[in-house]
């Protein structure tokens, strides 16, 4: 099995020739205004953005590297009370497309 960001076989297509795949930069989770919402940090270290989130494995969600946790990116708002709002109307949303 290749990790997303090695070279796509194509296992399926005649063409057995390697491709790469193509991948959009997305900037660090701190750069876009995301905050663990467990820790208290400041957004900003020595003018640089604190680097403690990363994009997480897992589709939709941010991984804090001080309590090695994924928290789905909505709750990582600085706003908590949108970021509830929010959490819950993709909760329901994807219990409303599963029916």
């Amino acid at each position: 099995m290749l990790a997303m960001h090695d070279i796509d076989q194509r296992p399926h297509s005649t063409d057995r020739r390697p491709t790469k795949r193509r991948w959009h930069t997305l900037d660090a989770p701190g750069e876009l205004g995301f905050h663990c919402p467990v820790c208290q940090y400041s957004l900003f270290h020595d003018d640089e953005y604190d680097a403690r989130l990363k994009w997480s494995q897992y589709n939709g969600f941010l991984s804090c590297s001080v309590c090695e946790k994924d928290y789905p990116s909505a709750i990582c708002m600085p706003n908590v009370d949108r970021a509830i709002r929010i959490y819950l109307l993709c909760v329901k949303e994807a219990i409303d497309r599963s029916k």
